[in-house]
């Protein structure tokens, strides 16, 4: 996906462990591009454009999709192969990309190789999304108007096919993703908060009043900012900045949002006792390529890829 000021989107596992970048337009001009930085927690990268004079892509807003919408999803495919997949917007609870908490767009439309790290359009023609992975459509979790029939298909050559709904096509909203690639090109890297922990689901009593949820460390990491601060395993997590944490998802969307370096009050009970810890927060750290961060992008429904264990 072409942006304006020379780069390029695309996805970290398409680039791989690659040092060298080829970009082929449909003009069938080809030229080196560099890469800028990879960001595997969301499975996004930034490439330098070399000298290729691209037109930035038309870009909507992806919030402007909904249940039962058109969407189609274009990408690099092989040669005599499918050059677009289209199908109906389902918006499935649950599944996440990478270890951050961003919630994906999903269509019922089936997902063809080389279309991982294409775009997502609208029925206007403008980017949505960033093709992303893909998984298997779950019919029952399936959210869309009553009496919308889930549309799937491709177009092959000039012709156009229709599919029986099976897979689910992942992209990531196109706002988020530019908000990453922007961090990426500006800084090399995206700013993201890092605790050092492990976490689980509880629910603890507070004095003689009702039970309430909070998040219940199960390890720490060594040297890291929550150990350093004093917390130890079976300690639970109430409040994170003055924000009740009620799941290990708002504990994540927390730490994540945190700017690295920042100290920062949580409130935790240790043996039925009130505490208060300030933590200094670190700059999450990378996540290598391997083989199986490809793989892992292949999810089954209610899973998440590189699930957000450690925060």
């Amino acid at each position: 996906i072409s942006l304006t000021g020379g780069y390029i989107l695309t996805c970290a596992s398409v680039v791989g462990p690659a040092t060298e970048v080829l970009v082929s337009a449909a003009g069938g001009d080809t030229i080196p591009a560099r890469e800028v930085g990879p960001d595997w927690r969301t499975n996004v990268a930034a490439l330098e454009n070399m000298g290729l004079n691209l037109p930035g892509a038309p870009i909507a807003e992806s919030a402007l999709l909904f249940p039962g919408d058109f969407m189609v999803s274009v990408g690099w495919g092989p040669p005599g192969g499918p050059r677009a997949a289209f199908g109906s917007v389902t918006l499935v609870d649950g599944v996440h990309l990478g270890y951050s908490e961003i919630n994906m767009i999903e269509a019922a439309a089936p997902l063809f190789p080389g279309f991982t790290g294409g775009v997502a359009l609208n029925r206007d023609g403008l980017a949505v999304g960033l093709i992303a992975g893909r998984t298997a459509l779950d019919a029952d979790k399936a959210i869309v108007p009553a009496g919308t029939h889930l549309l799937s298909g491709y177009v092959q050559d000039e012709f156009l096919a229709t599919t029986a709904p099976t897979v689910v096509t992942l992209a990531l909203p196109m706002d988020h993703a530019l908000e990453i690639a922007n961090e990426i090109i500006r800084l090399g890297h995206v700013e993201r908060g890092y605790l050092g922990v492990q976490v689980e689901m509880t629910e603890v009593a507070e004095g003689r009043g009702p039970r309430m949820k909070g998040v219940l460390l199960h390890q720490l990491v060594d040297d890291g900012p929550a150990a350093d601060a004093g917390l130890i395993p079976g300690d639970v997590i109430l409040d994170y900045a003055g924000a009740r944490v009620e799941s290990p998802q708002d504990l994540s969307f927390l730490v994540n949002a945190t700017r690295p370096g920042s100290s920062v009050p949580v409130r935790f009970l240790r043996r039925g006792q009130m505490g208060m810890a300030f933590v200094m927060i670190k700059q999450a750290p990378e996540i290598g390529w391997s083989p199986d961060a490809d793989r892992a992008l292949l999810v089954n429904p209610g899973e998440s890829a590189l699930a957000p264990r450690v925060r």
